[in-house]
């Protein structure tokens, strides 16, 4: 399997896109060779200093693409991979909103949860270790006080493995206090989201995505599969 790169956005200095942004008197049919390079400079810069290991930057106004470029790498193992112009970028944590708060809401809509339920209300063994309080609001606004992620050393795999390490946790901070921006509070949702709906959580969001994606062809969707080996993680 590819090992994916974390992947950012390189922000280009207003100097250089505000030709683009602002209504021009007259269209631009072209960057110069200044521009271009200034471009090319930031992305390696940001490159070098391990900022992004790859970047595809499209700029262009309302008329035509003025600029195309790619750089870098978009995955590293098994082999590095060349970052090219038509790399379809996996926004990975898009799913948190798309799916698993989207499912968590509807089962909130039809009354079978509230923003207001400990965890433990539908995970009994949620209920230790200072997490008592802890409610699907905390979890759904990063209010949880839980870390940002599980512990991946020593290493441990399998899905209930992961399940006890997280009724293992214990709050860095009280529930309610301090936003902390986690994978573990979306880890826990998904759990309860299958408690409640007696689902798995894909067969879940897959039956849940049916009516909220409608408008999306299924051509939509598979052109993301078929074309798998120009994808970058993130």
């Amino acid at each position: 399997m590819v090992a994916w790169l974390k992947t950012s956005f390189i922000l280009i200095p207003s100097v250089l896109i505000q030709t683009f942004l602002s209504p021009p008197v007259h269209s631009l049919d072209a960057l110069s060779r200044e521009q271009i390079a200034a471009i090319e400079e930031i992305t390696q810069k940001a490159i070098r200093a391990g900022q992004v290991p790859g970047a595809v930057i499209l700029i262009g106004n309302r008329e035509k693409v003025l600029y195309r470029g790619a750089s870098g790498l978009r995955a590293l193992k098994p082999k590095k991979l060349p970052v090219t112009v038509v790399t379809i970028f996996d926004v990975a944590s898009l799913t948190k909103v798309i799916a698993t708060t989207t499912a968590f809401m509807q089962l909130i809509e039809i009354g079978k949860a509230s923003l207001d339920d400990p965890i433990a209300k539908h995970w009994p063994e949620f209920h230790t270790n200072g997490k008592e309080q802890i409610t699907v609001r905390h979890l759904l606004t990063h209010y949880s006080g839980l870390r940002s992620g599980l512990d991946l050393k020593p290493d441990w795999s399998g899905y209930e493995e992961g399940l006890k390490k997280m009724v293992e946790e214990k709050p860095t901070s009280i529930p309610g206090t301090l936003y902390t921006y986690s994978d573990i509070n979306f880890q826990i949702l998904g759990e309860v989201i299958q408690r409640i709906s007696r689902q798995p959580l894909d067969r879940y969001c897959d039956a849940l995505s049916l009516r909220i994606t409608s408008h999306m062809s299924l051509h939509d969707w598979l052109n993301l599969f078929h074309h798998q080996h120009t994808l970058a993680g993130t």
